[in-house]
């Protein structure tokens, strides 16, 4: 069993390494990232022993080994597919393909002022105090394996924030 947890352990710790290579991210969140990976590797995955877990047998993920979907095999979806997968009527649309964002089929016009709408990645930059000051605070990654694991090994996604006092008209519908 210690052989397993290792194995995976190693596998992810690989997948961070590959992302840390990549650079292009501030040192804060690389940081993040790394202790994210090895509270992971010291919590491996949930048992049936652990209370929160115990009628769920994690260990059936052992020996799969999840890579991130290619970015083209998502290339074919467009617009008019989109229509029978949304709710309907006026919406602020967030699609993601594969789980990264896909701003060329999102629709934020009219977006209210004081809502900020973007990907991770652009926002990292553009607000960045903003992303630093919430990022890695609210999941509880230090004492949760999966969300220390999503926490190191994450991409991107979207930015949804809303400044004090806005109001939005609009329900905002995320697409996966």
């Amino acid at each position: 069993m210690m052989m397993e947890v290792t194995l995976e352990t190693d596998h992810y710790r690989t997948r961070h390494d590959e992302l840390a290579r990549k650079g292009g991210m501030p040192d804060w969140l690389a940081g993040l990232r790394k202790k994210a990976i090895d509270r992971y590797s010291e919590l491996g995955m949930p048992t049936t022993h652990q209370e929160d877990w115990r009628f769920t047998n994690t260990q059936v993920l052992n020996g799969t080994h999840f890579v991130p979907a290619k970015e083209a095999a998502g290339a074919s979806l467009n617009l008019s597919a989109l229509e029978r997968l949304t709710l309907g009527g006026d919406v602020h649309r967030l699609v993601f393909i594969n789980g990264r964002p896909a701003p060329e089929l999102s629709d934020l016009a009219g977006l209210p002022a004081g809502l900020t709408v973007l990907p991770l990645s652009e926002a990292l930059t553009s607000h960045a105090a903003l992303i630093e000051a919430h990022l890695g605070r609210h999941a509880r990654w230090e004492n949760h394996a999966f969300a220390a694991l999503n926490t190191a090994l994450f991409e991107d996604g979207f930015v949804v924030h809303a400044a004090k006092g806005v109001v939005v008209e609009k329900p905002v519908h995320l697409l996966h």
